[in-house]
């Protein structure tokens, strides 16, 4: 008797619970209502919330700003994803009961022996020892007495797992660690086992010290993806990764499946156009004027259904559109969230047949695509008078012209508004010299043509403009910032208060005034005016807010932001750049540990100091990783 065990690793910020209400909700998850659930027949089905996200059972009950920006929270995922493994092959043999409790499960994957927390290692030692106790437990209790096997007995264990931008980094790493941690012949507790699928979306890993800190050179591999994003085959049998041509932020660094320059056997990346949530989901219908009022027009539902295609050939049970029709109302959700509108799918072809992108090495195809993307973005800033001068743009052209952005919300108007002079700034920069920009002034010498208009104005968003370093980001970052704002007025009242007592009790005596940092920020103020009218709602903020975005933020924030923002809201570089793309997670750390230490060494000679030698892989980064 075989069992199935599937996984969805969520991406970063992404929650079916939470989005689905603003059908936000991304392609992993729709992947995850798709899939049997039913532990009597051997079916089983996983869901991990992405970092940053509520998630219970790992013991985060809100949001987690460290988890959105650091990837905190991967390995604990990872970790809860091992024990569930173990838990579904117990529970098929007994009746539904668990090896391992809510209660232990939790204490179990935010343990010291399983969890990596303050290293930059992945604590594979630390998860062999674990795993293999447990291991031990599933394996006495599938044996009876007299050393046969109990039934019903289980000949296979056949799994499937997904993944989105960091969840499919947790999703690599599943498989990397289950690689080190079955026993020979990849066998659980006796039981050969074998990923039949593995299907990822946008793999980015920025765990720790992202990309974006470019003077730092940890590269996003610290801790849980420290030498594990490499795919494990023969264990892994089929590996499809779908990639985003058109993500331009430092942050989010592609890891190809490749390792090196070969693809491991299996294994297959496709490039889909469009930013990250693009192709992975996760953007709502009508986010930055795009789709608005329907899903089925979002770009991601194209490499959604691509995905749903490619794993059910391989035999992941996923229901067909008949079975989810039997399911009742969590059925018909699913079979809605698996459509496509007509229009996405004939702007999609059309962009596809004006491409002509050669075949070739994964740089060169991503390349052909930002081309046609940078050639549509200067047509349109060229729709301004100032364009040649790289000034603003006047109100009403420019970006302003286009249909997505007419129909957009205030606050998405306002971030696409200030994008667009980031573009503006770095499209007259004749002194740059770089591939990208040299590429830049060869591709917009042509004009743009209506298949690129249509991809870029109806379907592709802008991942630079709505990513805010500094500021709320969800529904319930917004709130607690204007509790913030509320508690910060409410003790300035007291502070004032006092300050006024003391005065009256000694009315001769110059008293000093209360310090500035007590004082409310213009945007606190703005925030507590807003209240009056809007109550619950945050106020619409601009790059004129930064400073005090950042200050509400704290000083931490403020020291990872200057690293890599500048005077806005989001990061330094802009549109005109060509993404990182990692085809290994193999020594990234260590490189990056033994740099640092050198420029240490090199600081500490210039203060005329001694500096010890960091050991190659325990480096003291100059943020701690998680």
């Amino acid at each position: 008797m075989p069992i199935w065990v599937s996984f969805f690793f969520d991406g970063t910020n992404n929650n079916l619970e939470r989005d689905r209400g603003l059908n936000a909700h991304s392609n992993v998850a729709v992947l995850y209502r798709a899939t049997r659930d039913a532990w009597e027949d051997g079916y089983f089905s996983f869901y991990a919330p992405g970092v940053g996200t509520r998630f219970e059972d790992i013991g985060e009950y809100g949001e987690l700003p460290s988890g959105k920006s650091q990837g905190k929270g991967g390995d604990a995922r990872i970790n809860w994803a091992l024990v569930q493994l173990l838990n579904a092959v117990h529970r098929r043999c007994h009746g539904g009961q668990r090896l391992v409790d809510p209660a232990e499960l939790l204490s179990l994957i935010t343990s010291s022996t399983l969890h990596a927390v303050g290293t930059t290692d992945n604590n594979l030692a630390g998860k062999r020892l674990a795993f293999a106790m447990l291991a031990k437990r599933l394996r006495a209790s599938l044996t009876k007495e007299d050393g046969r096997p109990r039934l019903p007995r289980i000949a296979q264990i056949h799994l499937s797992v997904f993944g989105f931008s960091r969840g499919a980094a947790q999703a690599r790493a599943f498989c990397f660690f289950l690689h080190h941690l079955l026993d020979r012949g990849h066998k659980l507790a006796g039981i050969p086992l074998r990923v039949e699928f593995l299907g990822l979306f946008d793999t980015v890993a920025s765990v720790g010290v992202a990309d974006a800190a470019g003077y730092i050179p940890f590269r996003g591999f610290g801790g849980w993806a420290n030498g594990t994003l490499e795919i494990p085959t023969p264990l892994v049998r089929r590996t499809v990764h779908y990639v985003a041509a058109h993500e331009i932020r430092k942050a989010f660094p592609l890891s190809s499946i490749r390792d090196g320059e070969v693809y491991p056997p299996g294994c297959t990346e496709i490039v889909f156009p469009g930013a990250h949530s693009d192709v992975g989901g996760g953007y709502a219908p009508g986010d930055q004027g795009k789709a608005v009022g329907e899903r089925q027009r979002l770009l991601s539902q194209v490499a959604l259904v691509n995905m749903y295609m490619a794993a059910y050939k391989e035999g992941v049970p996923l229901m067909t559109l008949e079975e989810l029709g039997q399911q009742g109302p969590a059925g018909q959700g699913a079979i809605e969230d698996l459509q496509i509108h007509p229009d996405t799918i004939a702007r999609f072809k059309a962009y596809l047949a004006a491409l002509r992108a050669p075949a070739g090495p994964l740089a060169q195809q991503v390349r052909g695509h930002m081309l046609r993307y940078w050639q549509w973005r200067e047509s349109v800033r060229l729709r301004t008078p100032q364009a040649r001068t790289g000034l603003p743009a006047a109100p009403g052209t420019g970006i302003a012209t286009l249909g997505s952005y007419k129909a957009a919300s205030a606050q998405d108007r306002i971030d696409l508004w200030e994008s667009e002079l980031d573009f503006c700034r770095q499209a007259v920069e004749p002194a740059k010299t770089s591939d990208a920009h040299q590429d830049f002034r060869i591709a917009t010498r042509s004009p743009t043509t209506p298949a690129f208009e249509h991809m870029f104005d109806d379907l592709v968003h802008d991942s630079h403009a709505s990513f805010y370093m500094t500021g709320p980001i969800t529904a319930q970052d917004r709130l607690d910032k204007i509790r913030q704002a509320q508690r910060r007025e409410a003790a300035l009242r007291q502070s004032e208060a006092r300050w006024e007592a003391h005065r009256q009790r000694q009315p001769n005596r110059q008293l000093p005034p209360l310090p500035q940092s007590m004082r409310l920020s213009p945007l606190e103020r703005r925030i507590l005016e807003h209240q009056k009218t809007h109550p619950g709602e945050y106020p619409l903020v601009t790059d004129a807010d930064t400073e005090d975005l950042l200050d509400m933020d704290g000083l931490v924030n403020e020291v990872a932001v200057d690293a890599v923002a500048g005077d806005t809201r989001r990061e330094s570089g802009g549109h005109v750049r060509y993404r990182a793309i990692y085809t290994s997670s193999r020594g990234v750390v260590d490189q990056a540990a033994h740099h640092v230490s050198r420029m240490a060494r090199a600081a500490a000679s210039a203060l005329g100091v001694g500096s010890p030698a960091v050991p190659r892989g325990s480096a003291a980064p100059l943020v701690r990783l998680p």
